[in-house]
């Protein structure tokens, strides 16, 4: 139960608020609510037919089995033999940080960027307690992906980028009940943006952010992508790859020779 406050909580605003079992997430009109790992489980017990797993192995040039992985109990699944310890991901979207900790149990070391600050304290706090060891190798910078530059410029193998789809994006099966209550907020901000920008501002993978990504990976830029929603144009040097599943795809564009 909800620990009672002084006054009740705002109508509007992203914040945090403090519950028996640690800070929930509120972004209202819906209620606190924890970190929660969504179909975490399952993707893993699913790695090798997963859309993100498939590009990430795709990129590190991992092969993935033919046969299904086991699916025993989660607890006792021995360690994947899809191996991506030697990459290094930038997850320049972080949110609530599913696909980051695909990458992680994986064995990947990812870097991953938050623009709320309570978001990536949300995120990070509840990967944590979900999967310490994947925490391990999670580093999580509260700030915009475009700050890379500025917090070290590490170059790494894979960008990462899933910025919210919006309303005008999503169909009914690939409308996450987890991010519901943010998508709103989130249109919200990208119509201030597209308004500051001019009318042709894009809310999603727009070329600016497809343009800096490509700077930065050595290997590859991954993206989620809605089931209609088009493919970006392949720069020269690149060549364009997709992985789907019944819900989302994962378009890749990797280096010629990478």
């Amino acid at each position: 139960m909800p620990l009672r406050a002084a006054r009740p909580l705002p109508p509007e605003g992203l914040g945090l608020v403090l519950q028996a079992g640690g800070p929930a997430l509120y972004a209202p009109p819906a209620p606190p609510r924890p970190w929660h790992p969504g179909f975490s489980k399952n993707r893993w017990l699913w790695r090798a037919q997963d859309p993100l797993a498939r590009a990430l192995c795709a990129a590190a040039g991992v092969t993935i089995p033919e046969e299904p992985l086991s699916t025993g109990r989660e607890e006792g699944d021995a360690g994947p033999p899809l191996d991506l310890r030697p990459l290094t991901v930038l997850d320049a979207t972080l949110g609530f940080g599913h696909d980051a900790l695909l990458a992680c149990r994986l064995g990947a070391r990812v870097i991953a960027y938050e623009a709320n600050p309570l978001m990536a304290y949300h995120t990070l706090r509840g990967l944590a307690a979900y999967d310490l060891d994947a925490a391990t190798r999670l580093t999580v910078r509260a700030a915009r992906c475009e700050r890379h530059g500025a917090l070290g410029g590490e170059e790494v193998d894979v960008v990462y980028l899933d910025p919210m789809f919006t309303a005008a994006h999503v169909r009914g099966e690939v409308a996450s009940k987890t991010l519901r209550p943010l998508r709103g907020r989130a249109e919200h901000l990208a119509r201030m943006e597209r308004a500051g920008a001019g009318a042709g501002a894009e809310a999603r993978l727009s070329p600016a952010l497809l343009g800096w990504a490509l700077g930065w990976a050595r290997r590859a830029v991954l993206f989620k992508l809605a089931p209609r929603e088009p493919a970006p144009p392949t720069p020269p040097g690149y060549r364009y790859e997709e992985v789907r599943s019944h819900r989302v795809r994962v378009g890749a564009l990797r280096r010629v020779g990478a």
